[in-house]
């Protein structure tokens, strides 16, 4: 087994897989088998007419052979190849995968039931029937890490149980049980414990159970439990991942590798990679690490490793290894599947798919019909061109750790992060910080009125106009219900809305009107979108107070309840107007929901949306929806 970051990947999969796949059934019940769509379109799968998803499929974690196929785990879901590698189709959360990250993947020796571990929940199919299992049918958590079959049962790890020795379950006469006497803990192991964030899982040669987790590695005979870290000869108490060499185990921690020579772990010498997110030993008994840094390999009978030139890889980082029958290596990377034949290496990756797990905002490029997609957590941007009908890696903006937040009617890009402002105009680059009077570095949100640009951050909102900022306005002085900025509108009328932490405040022709608990929220309330419509209504987004109306002075409360039950809008990242007067809203985790007029629909998974953390939602001139998630892009075409 390999791992990723924080969770733990595949166990052997060395065998067919199955043909079935889930159709989107409710979690913790059973459903009828369909297969993917075909990958040549790379949508989700048709859950309902009109829509077409997109995922990161070149986000690659883990790699394994299924008879004649090769599959491919990952933050896109699953993907199922050639042996040569050309896509046959793929399983995500639009055609039934219960969660975005596909981590393991296990295939029974039946050549029927695959066990897919994902981010929410652990499906198993047997060719006719399809199960989820997640925190309401057996399991301890819906973070399932890794899946490895024991003498005993099938076992199961997460990574976010709250329960004192939770992490490790086994499935045995079709009933999950949590291990017993497994020695974790939530907080701070002590000697002889282990964190019961599970990472990985290994079944030596021997029947052993080795569990990899973020503080320790557990060792299981049978009988008793034994704990090793650090101070037992681990380079690290972090365990990313586990393999067999040899007949030896090797561990692969955040600071290296190391084996067991019986009685002790042994640091490898040589390797400098870190963390080690992949082990193998290889037929011709070489053996190879991935990891951060890339790839390095040791040759049978000697001790000096050779690592791969950085220069040909595809990203800095490789994941999880598998040994093809040609003697390649395959190893997973962020940007597709890395092959390795000799001196020779070469990448495959899914065609047509966008390069981010998850986006956060949608904006059109300027004179023409294609959409900007801006990746949720970094500086990342991808265009779909509309005319071709396909993606394109867009450009990255020139600073660390921001994300983009704007295009303006120049073309120039703005973004804002923990490092201040940043405006790009094709090379030219301005970087604006407190040096340059900005109240705050951390910048979160921009709005354009006039000729004026507008910057929230987290100390207040400051006013730019295109030369320098020439004024901050403030909780103390101003009477904002925070500093904490998190939405600005710039509305019809000539006026700026500033949606904060806590409330919400309005400053037109020079004066400031605040609204905040009581005025008209329930509760100090994090404005998390504002828009204004045709007829000038505005409406705030919530995340937690519900949806609020604001026209002719008066405001209105709109809840779940207050829809009938028909439109989840309790909690909400986004709101939008259409080109045709009705209102989209983009859920946190629950979907998005449409209004027109009096009349609520609600989608979400089950209906072919993606992903159900909803951040932004944009319409077509044409009628288009589209859908930037956490999870990846979503269009519905009514």
């Amino acid at each position: 087994a390999s791992a990723t970051p924080g969770a733990g990947t595949s166990g052997p999969a060395d065998t067919a897989l199955p043909n079935a796949t889930a159709n989107g059934g409710t979690p913790g019940a059973a459903t009828a088998n369909a297969a993917p769509t075909s990958a040549a379109a790379n949508t989700a799968g048709p859950v309902s007419a009109g829509w077409t998803s997109w995922t990161a499929g070149n986000i690659i974690y883990s790699v394994s052979f299924a008879g004649d196929t090769l599959l491919t785990a990952g933050a896109g879901g699953i993907t199922r190849w050639t042996i040569d590698g050309k896509v046959i189709d793929r399983l995500t959360t639009g055609n039934g995968l219960p969660g975005s990250y596909a981590f393991a993947l296990y295939v029974e020796p039946d050549n029927r039931t695959v066990w897919i571990a994902t981010d929410n929940g652990l499906l198993r199919s047997d060719g006719s029937t399809n199960q989820v299992y997640d925190n309401r049918n057996g399991l301890d958590g819906n973070n399932v890490t890794d899946v490895a079959r024991a003498p005993q049962g099938l076992l199961a790890s997460t990574s976010n149980s709250a329960v004192i020795g939770g992490g490790l379950l086994l499935f045995s006469n079709d009933q999950w049980q949590a291990v017993s006497r497994f020695p974790s803990v939530s907080d701070s192991p002590q000697a002889g414990q282990l964190s019961n964030k599970v990472n990985t899982l290994l079944v030596d040669h021997s029947g052993n159970w080795w569990v990899g987790t973020a503080d320790g590695l557990g060792r299981f005979d049978g009988s008793n439990w034994q704990v090793f870290t650090a101070s037992a000869g681990l380079p690290d108490s972090i365990i990313v991942s586990l393999a067999e060499v040899g007949g030896q185990v090797w561990a692969g921690t955040n600071s290296g590798v190391a084996f067991f020579d019986g009685k002790k772990f042994n640091a490898v010498p040589g390797v400098t990679l870190g963390p080690v997110y992949g082990i193998l030993g290889a037929k011709d008994g070489s053996v190879w690490v991935t990891g951060g840094g890339g790839a390095e390999r040791r040759a049978a009978g000697r001790t000096d490793w050779k690592a791969f030139d950085a220069s040909q890889l595809p990203s800095s980082t490789l994941y999880g290894l598998r040994e093809a029958p040609d003697g390649s290596v395959l190893a997973g990377s962020e940007d597709g599947l890395v092959r390795i034949l000799g001196n020779d290496l070469s990448v495959q990756r899914v065609p047509n798919v966008p390069r981010f797990v998850g986006y956060s905002g949608i904006v059109p490029q300027p004179k023409s019909d294609n959409l900007y997609f801006a990746q949720q957590y970094g500086g990342g941007l991808d265009l779909f061109d509309v005319a071709q009908q396909r993606w394109q890696a867009g450009p990255l903006l020139p600073c660390s750790g921001c994300t983009a937040l704007a295009l303006d009617s120049q073309g120039r890009g703005w973004g804002g992060g923990s490092n201040g402002l940043w405006i790009t105009s094709g090379q030219t680059v301005q970087h604006l910080t407190v040096a340059d009077g900005l109240p705050s570095d951390n910048v979160f949100v921009v709005a354009f009125i006039t000729s004026t640009t507008w910057v929230g951050t987290d100390a207040g909102v400051a006013v730019y106009d295109g030369q320098r900022i020439v004024q901050v306005y403030t909780a103390a002085r101003d009477g904002l219900p925070s500093n904490a900025i998190s939405s600005l509108l710039a509305d019809s009328a000539g006026g700026m809305w500033v949606g904060t932490e806590t409330g919400l405040s309005h400053f037109a022709a020079g004066q400031w009107q605040h609204f905040g608990a009581g005025n008209p929220f329930t509760n100090p309330a994090r404005i998390t979108d504002l828009a204004q419509d045709a007829a000038g209504v505005l409406w705030a987004t919530t995340n937690g107070d519900g949806l609020y109306r604001y026209q002719a002075g008066q405001w209105q409360r709109l809840t779940a309840s207050s829809t009938g039950g028909r439109a989840p809008i309790d909690n909400l990242n986004s709101v939008t107007v259409a080109p045709d007067g009705s209102l989209w809203f983009g859920g946190y985790f629950s979907g998005a929901a449409h209004l027109t007029g009096k009349q609520w629909e609600a989608f979400d998974v089950s209906n072919g949306l993606i992903y159900s953390n909803v951040l932004d939602i944009y319409i077509r001139p044409n009628g288009e929806v589209w859908f930037a998630t956490s999870g990846g892009i979503s269009r519905y075409k009514p």
